[in-house]
């Protein structure tokens, strides 16, 4: 048995050389030789005889030699617990497991995400079997296990992920959420979300966890004690919008116009790209007459738009809101101007000429109008001509023109019958036609359209106030204009309530105080446009090394820091990619290159820690650079003196409203310069191989066989880390299997097929089989 066990084992070594040096040609290297079984098989291997067996044999036959090897080897055996050398050590080699399936994930194989992020969370679990605790290996883990849909498993990893990382408030907001789901009593949630609060730091998590505590409160009837944690929630966070609209709901006022508004100034301050966001704020200042104030947010949208797009050109609608708000407001000229400028966009906006003509009329400019209005009716009157192919929004802008600017009753009777054909459930299109119905002494017709109309339309409980007066009914003639005098203070349907009002012996009511609305709008804090024009003047961005000089073999680790150096507190939203996102480029040069090498872009640093960043705070994060594609091309050309650059800058922030990229101003980019001196030929590879020989540790060994996968080894060197796949550790064995998996892919699947099958360590057994799952595709790509 032992002569047997011999001759095979020499058999397998003799067949890898023969197929390493048949896909890379090279001389053998000279090592010094060390009293080890791989050296004895080298020196047994000199003697002729077994020398022309080799060269016999074929990659097939031997790849299932190696099988028969695996399967009459003495099985390995697993210690249940690390070895003291690796306790004492676990934390690094936790590290270094955990950069490798960072590593892993970079650049494997794209064609399968599943088998990659499978063989990326078996090095994760290898990483934690050492330190439980290491933060970025558990992080890692939920994130991948959460993508691949493992509920259960990634909740696991979240919970101990948050618990060594409590400072990472976004993760621990997630946390909390499916944490407290799985609570059934609110008492149970009370105690849960009260011990959270006793620990919490980040002013973001005390927030949300006093709103949480509201909710549970307010659940139970007890108002007073939901009422202080919303109080809570916003001392720690004032433009948290679930706390304010947990307010309003304890209130009663979730509709009220002073909660609406204070619901998107908090999403105006933590989005404050969102342009569309102050375009909905500034419509529903003006609908409450406060026409300054919605101008000053119609000019923020604006500046947000621009600095997306530098040629950028307000559409017409904003332009023509921006004219009806400015002509109401009493402002004339602003109105003409905004009108132009719509009407330059588009000749055709009706809604634009008519508001246009009422304006010049205002100024005085008659024969400007009148000219004007020849033009329209001339256009009308070409419609008229076939009413059929008018959309019911044109026939009704038509009549309207033809009741309130150029009196026509005729005519606004027969465009209207068209409009209401078309679309007889439009609101508009039903006061419009029971306007024309009315003028036309059809009150009974109008009746019937006018009915449900005056709760919501001004110009509707204008006219049914007409109808009723003419039927005698002062009465209810009042309570529908009152009712229409509220919904809004300015315009000309309200001067029509109002001069019906007094022509019936009425006093208007004063306009209500829209102080309290005023000071919630004027709560935004304009320097966070500033923020956003000029972020350097806010944020800082610092990259430091954590040792220095750097050798090739070394960990390349950096502490990423982001500051708030400014005096406001920054929302680090989704749609501020200054915050959440760095990108690192690597450059390198040497003397004998003919050119730098580089990667733009080859990492992307998550910064995501925060939901807002007060004054002088920071987010830290710890980040191996010598990962993905850095690592090959540092380990390439390690035989040359070189200089390897490493660029820091903030992410690009995408346009919401184009079809094109548009860079906003990023932070100045940090740089990181190194120089390394040259290593002699295959230096790299020499010392990887005598450390992943020496038997003093297993993490050492399996890390040196981690930076030398994916690299052109040397015959000599297949034939010493061979018998690396059967070796008693099973991180030894793990790193041994993806080293050889990589070098000779698809005809390394008999070794993978029977490792995956009777390895003792289960998760050796299932990074065997998931190695087997890329190596099986691989070979049929061939």
């Amino acid at each position: 048995m032992g002569f047997m066990l011999w001759a095979s084992f020499l058999k397998f070594r003799g067949s890898l050389i023969a197929l390493n040096a048949s896909r890379h040609p090279a001389p053998f290297a000279t090592y010094p030789q060390r009293d080890t079984i791989a050296s004895h098989l080298h020196r047994r291997s000199d003697c002729p005889k077994i020398a022309r067996i080799m060269n016999m044999c074929r990659s097939s036959l031997f790849f299932a030699i190696v099988g028969l090897t695996i399967s009459i080897l003495p099985p390995p055996t697993i210690a249940d617990e690390p070895s003291a050398r690796e306790i004492a050590d676990s934390t690094g080699c936790a590290k270094r497991l955990t950069d490798h399936a960072h590593h892993t994930g970079l650049v494997s194989n794209r064609s399968d995400p599943r088998q990659s992020a499978e063989v990326a969370l078996c090095w994760l679990d290898a990483a934690l079997r050492f330190d439980p605790d290491q933060p970025d290996a558990l992080k890692w883990k939920y994130d991948l296990t959460a993508r691949l849909g493992r509920r259960a498993e990634a909740f696991k990893a979240l919970e101990a992920y948050v618990r060594v990382a409590p400072d990472d408030a976004i993760a621990t907001i997630a946390w909390i959420g499916q944490a407290a789901a799985n609570l059934q009593t609110a008492e149970e949630r009370i105690d849960f979300y009260t011990k959270q609060l006793a620990v919490a730091r980040p002013s973001e998590l005390r927030s949300t966890l006093h709103v949480e505590l509201a909710r549970v409160h307010a659940g139970r009837g007890e108002t007073a004690s939901a009422r202080k944690h919303i109080a809570a929630a916003l001392d720690d966070w004032p433009f948290n919008p679930a706390a304010i609209r947990l307010d309003a709901e304890i209130a009663g006022t979730q509709s009220t116009p002073l909660t609406r508004v204070r619901t998107l100034v908090a999403q105006a301050m933590n989005q404050p790209r969102s342009a569309e966001t102050m375009w909905e704020l500034a419509r529903l200042l003006d609908g409450l007459s406060m026409h300054d104030d919605a101008h000053t947010w119609d000019e923020r949208a604006l500046v947000i738009l621009r600095r997306r797009l530098p040629n950028y050109h307000p559409p017409k609608k904003l332009l023509f809101d921006r004219a009806q708000s400015a002509y109401d407001n009493g402002d004339n000229p602003g109105a003409a101007a905004y009108c132009e400028s719509a009407l330059a966009t588009d000749p055709a906006y009706h809604e634009a000429e008519m508001l246009l003509t009422k304006t010049l009329r205002r100024l005085g400019q008659q024969d400007t109008a009148n000219a004007r209005l020849a033009r329209f009716r001339a256009r009308i009157n070409e419609a008229l001509r076939d009413t059929a192919s008018l959309s019911a929004f044109e026939a009704a802008q038509f009549a309207w023109f033809h009741l309130e600017i150029d009196p026509d009753f005729t005519k606004a009777d027969r465009l209207s019958e068209r409009a209401i054909a078309a679309a007889p459930n439009n609101p508009v299109v039903q006061r419009v036609r029971a306007v024309a119905l009315l003028r036309n002494y059809r009150t009974k017709d109008a009746r019937k359209l006018l009915i449900r109309r005056p709760e919501s339309d001004q110009w509707a409980a204008a006219a049914m106030a007409e109808i009723l007066i003419a039927d005698g009914n002062r009465k209810d003639a009042i309570r529908i204009l009152r009712t229409g005098e509220r919904q809004r203070y300015s315009g000309d349907a309200y001067a029509r309530v109002v001069r019906t009002l007094r022509n019936i012996g009425e006093l208007t009511a004063k306009p209500p105080d829209r102080t309290p609305i005023r000071n919630a709008s004027a709560a935004f804090d304009d320097r966070v446009l500033d923020y956003l024009k000029n972020p350097r003047d806010y944020l800082t961005l610092s990259v430091e090394l954590n040792r220095q000089p750097i050798q090739p073999s070394d960990p390349l680790t950096c502490d990423i820091r982001l500051t708030n150096k400014g005096p406001i507190t920054i929302t680090l939203s989704q749609g501020d990619a200054h915050a959440t996102d760095v990108i690192v480029d690597i450059a390198m040069e040497a003397a004998s290159l003919p050119a730098p090498v580089s990667r733009s872009a080859y990492l992307s640093v998550s910064m995501n820690r925060r939901v807002i960043l007060p004054p002088g705070e920071s987010i830290l994060v710890r980040q191996s650079l010598n990962i993905g594609v850095a690592r090959e091309i540092l380990a390439s050309h390690d035989d040359r003196d070189a200089i390897s650059t490493f660029t820091f800058t903030t992410s690009p922030v995408l346009s919401s409203t184009a079809r094109q990229n548009v860079r906003a101003n990023r932070l100045p980019p940090t740089i990181i310069t190194l120089s390394r001196p040259a290593r002699s030929p295959r230096w790299s590879e020499y010392q990887a191989v005598e450390q992943a020989t020496n038997p003093s540790t297993s993490c050492g060994q399996a890390v040196a066989m981690m930076d030398i996968i994916g690299q052109r080894l040397s015959n000599r060197s297949v034939a010493r880390l061979v018998a690396l796949v059967g070796h008693d550790e099973w991180l030894v064995r793990m790193a041994a299997m993806e080293l050889f998996a990589h070098l000779h892919k698809g005809r390394f699947t008999p070794v993978l097929r029977r490792i995956a099958e009777t390895d003792p360590d289960k998760l050796v057994r299932r990074h065997a089989t998931w190695l087997l799952s890329g190596t099986s595709e691989a070979q049929q790509e061939r």
